[in-house]
């Protein structure tokens, strides 16, 4: 299922299911991040087209759940960066009756593959994504 959006800054298309940027095949390690099975887990590719060039997102979300995670978003451009995460914010195709909207959005993170920098990290703050606080270590026993 594709479905397309145009506006005045970007060109949306949103498919079930991956589609691995081309761009990735230099990055055998970060592709790996879109080639991992995810069926089961509502996976949705988002392209955005603009004036500064294509970004790309990967989504997915457990079923009967009302969270999505954005796996990671391709892009050379922090304008493409903004457009391809708040494109995946804003997507709802996939709601429906075992699909509920979700309540929470996650961006995940792999510094050791595809690190953020630091314009793409205040894309983030400036979305409303909120960096969760470290985990208190364990009592050990």
């Amino acid at each position: 299922m594709t479905s397309a959006q145009n506006s005045k800054q970007a060109n949306t298309s949103v498919t079930d299911g991956i589609q691995v940027p081309e761009s990735l095949s230099a990055q055998p390690e970060r592709a790996a991040i879109w080639n991992i099975e995810r069926d089961l887990w509502r996976p949705r590719t988002i392209s955005v087209q603009g004036d500064w060039g294509e970004a790309v997102a990967l989504t997915s979300a457990r079923p009967h759940t009302s969270y999505r995670k954005i796996v990671d978003v391709v892009a050379t451009t922090s304008q493409g960066f903004h457009t391809a995460v708040k494109a995946s914010v804003e997507d709802r195709g996939f709601v429906g009756d075992n699909n509920p909207a979700p309540i929470l959005i996650r961006f995940e993170e792999h510094p050791n593959i595809a690190p953020l920098s630091d314009d793409f990290a205040a894309e983030l703050t400036r979305l409303g994504f909120v960096r969760e606080p470290e985990p208190a270590p364990s009592i050990p026993s």
